[in-house]
């Protein structure tokens, strides 16, 4: 009789663990999605991802360019996004995560997110668009503007004497590199771009006719107000500023 019933017991139990084991399996568990990656600063990336329902936590993975992912991070379930910080410029960061949750005090883990990435840059902004101005024209998303026979990408383009754009840029970059010329379809005479720094000039650059287009970093004092002023002699000039980028 005692055998049986050890027979019976143990079956019991066989049945419960199998029972728990496909419990266990048919939980679950869908992938999370990095939603984006932006540049807080030169060495600092904010990473969002989106929530998923009833997961008690998310890992986050990491790898340079050349290595292989590690862990950098486990979040509870409140957590949908991570400040990376002291980075290395010139550096590219990958990222991707995985969502948990727990299962009769086990973790039980999704499969991975999609990966994104971003490379730590010395320059934040590039193409910060005008709020205000006269007679300018930006151009981005793959437009171009052609000086000495070659295409360049986002910037703007000034034409005639007076002529301005106006930025907001609340103080927060210090320096404002562009590539600098005049528009091939309608080259003109010589000409001259004045940038004045919360109304103060900083800097004025000539642009000879039929000349190469030049590349310069300017420092903007951390202006609230950036206004660049056209002085051109030519209504026949058209000024392009290319690869605008603002640094921090």
């Amino acid at each position: 009789m005692k055998k049986i019933i050890s027979i019976f017991l143990s079956a019991i139990i066989m049945v419960s663990g199998i029972s728990f084991n496909a419990s266990a399996k048919s939980v679950k568990v869908p992938s999370p999605k990095i939603r984006s990656i932006t540049a807080i600063d030169t060495t600092t990336l904010k990473i969002k991802w989106s929530k998923v329902k009833g997961a008690k936590g998310y890992v986050l993975y990491c790898k340079k360019s050349g290595s292989k992912f590690k862990k950098l991070k486990t979040f509870g379930k409140k957590t949908t996004s991570y400040i990376h910080k002291r980075l290395t410029v010139g550096n590219k960061y990958f990222y991707k995560l995985k969502a948990y949750k727990k299962v009769r005090g086990k973790k039980k883990y999704s499969k991975y997110s999609n990966t994104r990435s971003l490379k730590c840059n010395n320059y934040l902004v590039n193409l910060y668009s005008p709020y205000a101005g006269d007679n300018y024209e930006v151009f981005k998303n793959g437009e171009s503007r052609s000086m000495a026979g070659d295409k360049y990408y986002n910037g703007i383009t000034i034409y005639g004497l007076g002529c301005n754009a106006i930025y907001n840029l609340k103080g927060k970059y210090k320096y404002l590199s562009f590539t600098y010329g005049l528009d091939d379809s309608r080259n003109g005479d010589n000409s001259s771009v004045s940038f004045l720094s919360d109304d103060y000039c900083v800097s004025t650059v000539d642009i000879k006719a039929n000349s190469l287009p030049k590349s310069i970093k300017i420092n903007i004092q951390n202006a609230s107000k950036l206004e660049i002023l056209s002085s051109d002699r030519s209504s026949y000039s058209t000024i392009v500023l290319a690869n605008i980028k603002l640094y921090k």
